[in-house]
């Protein structure tokens, strides 16, 4: 799919909206739905070794083998340096996906004392290729000759042309995992979407084949981008024009793809725990329980080795050293 062809430098907001039913309209969602074709499927993958039209596909009992690449992939841009906290969450995927290829998508090489650990510990194994890997990847400045406009909504665009690229799993860099994801590589795409009120999809945790349908009608909906609203095109209208209507395009998880404020005491139970990196007075009340000032800047080792609360916890669980830190020290 061509994203870039033709650069009009202009902003949508200032076209006259589109109808949601015109939306769903341009989508051409396939007629067939809740047919079960579980044979067709089946004979896609033993003729071809790939599925290439998902008509019929059943989501929510999902494939008998996996069928979405075990990879997982993570975008920075303009951050060639991890946080500490941004370090135990791509351990975790690793840890947890002990099989999955990790894939670092960035403009600009990586460097820092963390991003040096984790190839000592999983880009320099024996295996073929090594498990961490780095790949370049420039920034989208425009889809459907649209300029897009925040960073942000330049990485909306970029995770799910990495996905139509490979398929796999995309992770923010803020995502912890708590169980292995190769469960959900079973359904043609997995996403978050709480039934509980009148929520979004959260598109921090994307899990798809290359060529599912809801995947082809996400990017789709990008012809209606509007650069001056914050979530409209990344969980706005992909929810109201294509999962209401047509949720059988995707296996729904409703919980376990937890966002911290619900999850702490109980973080064992979920797949995996969004943490809001931007919104880290949050996290680091539940780190400490108390004044979190003074961890502003960064968790300290010594706060990630001794503290009895959550991200401590969920942080020693998956980087053995902190275990056998001296309590006191840095």
């Amino acid at each position: 799919m061509n994203y870039a062809a033709g650069y009009r430098d202009s902003d949508l907001h200032q076209d006259p909206p589109r109808p949601l039913t015109a939306v769903v309209n341009m989508l051409d969602i396939p007629g067939t739905r809740f047919a079960d074709r579980t044979d067709f499927i089946a004979k896609q993958v033993q003729e071809q070794g790939d599925i290439f039209n998902f008509t019929g596909f059943n989501n929510i009992s999902g494939y008998p083998i996996p069928i979405v690449p075990n990879i997982i992939h993570f975008i920075r841009f303009n951050q060639p340096s991890l946080t500490l906290m941004e370090f135990i969450c791509l351990r975790s995927a690793l840890v947890r996906n002990a099989d999955a290829t990790v894939l670092i998508h960035s403009n600009t090489p990586m460097t820092g004392v963390h991003w040096k650990e984790l190839i000592q510990d999983f880009g320099n194994s024996s295996s073929h290729p090594p498990r961490l890997q780095f790949v370049q990847k420039e920034i989208p400045q425009e889809i459907f000759n649209r300029k897009l406009t925040w960073i942000q909504h330049k990485s909306d665009v970029a995770r799910l042309q990495i996905l139509e690229k490979f398929g796999g799993i995309y992770l923010d860099n803020d995502v912890y995992v708590v169980h292995s994801l190769q469960p959900y590589l079973h359904f043609e795409f997995s996403i978050g979407w709480p039934s509980i009120g009148d929520q979004l999809l959260g598109n921090q945790i994307l899990i798809g084949h290359k060529n599912s349908r809801f995947l082809q009608k996400y990017i789709a909906t990008y012809k209606d981008y509007r650069g001056h609203l914050w979530y409209y095109n990344g969980g706005d209208l992909p929810t109201k024009a294509i999962l209401i209507p047509f949720h059988e395009l995707v296996h729904r998880v409703e919980l376990k793809f937890g966002v911290f404020a619900s999850v702490w005491p109980y973080w064992h139970q979920y797949d995996t725990i969004h943490l809001l990196q931007n919104h880290r007075e949050f996290t680091l009340d539940y780190m400490n329980n108390s004044d979190s000032s003074a961890l502003r800047g960064d968790f300290s080792l010594k706060d990630l080795a001794t503290s009895p609360y959550a991200f401590a916890e969920m942080s020693r669980d998956v980087w053995p050293v902190l275990r056998n830190r001296v309590p006191g020290s840095v």
